[in-house]
């Protein structure tokens, strides 16, 4: 069994993280409608290099922001956690010790 802790965290950070993820996400739906028309390669390239650093970037906008706000009795413990972006908020999923 695990346990959850929801942390609120502010809207800007929240909101820095979904709007990586929509970028992130739309850049994979213009390079799924470009392979299903055949589009030139370079072009496909030049939307595969921009998912790869929107990607890095939002990677690294979530570990900054998770553990900025992790529980200060579980940093460094590589603690799972999501976002929840309806309710600016962070959920980290702690394991019950057995």
């Amino acid at each position: 069994m695990k346990d959850e802790i929801k942390i609120e965290i502010p809207v800007e950070d929240s909101t820095k993280v979904e709007r990586l993820f929509y970028e992130s996400n739309a850049i994979q739906s213009i390079i799924s409608l470009l392979l299903n028309q055949k589009a030139d390669k370079e072009l496909i390239e030049k939307y595969l290099t921009r998912l790869e650093d929107k990607t890095i970037e939002l990677e690294l906008a979530k570990d900054q922001i998770g553990n900025k706000y992790c529980p200060e009795e579980h940093k460094n413990k590589g603690l799972g956690f999501t976002f929840s972006f309806e309710n600016h908020s962070i959920i980290y999923t702690v394991p019950k010790n057995v």
